[in-house]
């Protein structure tokens, strides 16, 4: 009898979860990215439990993505995993500092001999002997050599230990093997990690939308544009102000002004054939100044 009430309640609970599943709303939309900064890298989103990569780039609106699933499309940082250094590595970052500090002590050296000469043949232009205080400069000038004489000698036996230590690690180096591929691909079959960036809510109508990425001191931000055909009438131009201040949008005498995150449409009276012809014009101190012209 414990045994069919149990089922009974398994039963009903599977059916009621499966009903629920089929009640969830999903939402869809076809949308394009684009960075408004060049940094933003390793960019994904979640469609369900499933990762789907996306390229970004500043220039370049992407190609079409289209989602089917939550209200909101969740945007994720994906996180390469740095695995640790090698003792190769480490040795050639070792090598490297060595070099570099012997350059550095050379390069003193290098300017003191340069100076003491200096001083050595304007006396010998004037046929005298140094002075007290020339023979004080040269004292601590030939001191100083000396001290940088023995760093040099102890920087170039750093720097040779470095390079043989860096030769013996070489030599003991995994090569890579070919055979191996399959492996990789296995790996590569396993999702990498990811942090949130981003989200972005579907309005319930779904639709199409160009979705411009911000980076800000306080995250990333997301500005959709809707791009659904025949929004814009022919030859017009859509903005929006990602600037953080008051922008005026100026084409001759008429004047749009523009606040933070705000957008507009226009339409130039231009003939065919024509240009336009626009200023930007920037919110600095109480006064605009203009920041780019277009044509």
């Amino acid at each position: 009898m414990f045994n069919r009430i149990c089922l009974l309640f398994t039963l009903i609970f599977a059916s009621a979860y499966a009903e629920n599943k089929e009640k969830e709303v999903r939402f869809k939309a076809n949308f394009k990215v684009l960075s408004f900064n060049p940094d933003i890298q390793d960019l994904g989103y979640l469609e369900e439990k499933e990762l789907r990569f996306v390229n970004i780039n500043q220039d370049i609106i992407s190609s079409d993505f289209l989602y089917f699933g939550k209200p909101e499309i969740e945007f994720v940082k994906i996180i390469t995993p740095k695995p640790p250094p090698s003792e190769l590595e480490l040795s050639v970052e070792t090598r490297q500092n060595a070099e570099k500090k012997l350059e550095q002590i050379s390069d003193q050296y290098n300017k003191l001999n340069l100076q003491l000469r200096k001083i050595n043949e304007s006396i010998g232009n004037q046929e005298r002997q140094p002075n007290s205080s020339e023979l004080l400069i040269i004292n601590e000038i030939n001191n100083s050599m000396q001290l940088l004489a023995e760093k040099i000698s102890k920087a170039e036996t750093e720097l040779a230990n470095a390079h043989g230590n860096y030769l013996r690690n070489l030599e003991k180096a995994p090569k890579i093997e070919t055979n191996k591929k399959k492996d990789n691909l296995k790996k590569e079959n396993i999702p990498p990690p990811y942090e949130p960036l981003a989200k972005f809510t579907i309005p319930v109508s779904g639709g199409n939308y160009i979705l411009i990425f911000n980076k800000t001191p306080n995250g990333v931000t997301i500005s959709p544009l809707n791009d659904a055909p025949g929004v814009f009438p022919f030859g017009s131009y859509q903005f929006i102000n990602l600037t953080g201040t008051t922008v005026e949008l100026r084409f001759g005498s008429k004047v749009i002004p523009l606040n933070p995150n705000g957008r507009t449409v226009f339409k130039p009276e231009t003939a065919n054939g024509e240009y336009l012809e626009g200023e930007f014009w920037t919110k600095v101190d109480d006064e605009f100044k203009l920041g780019y012209k277009f044509r």
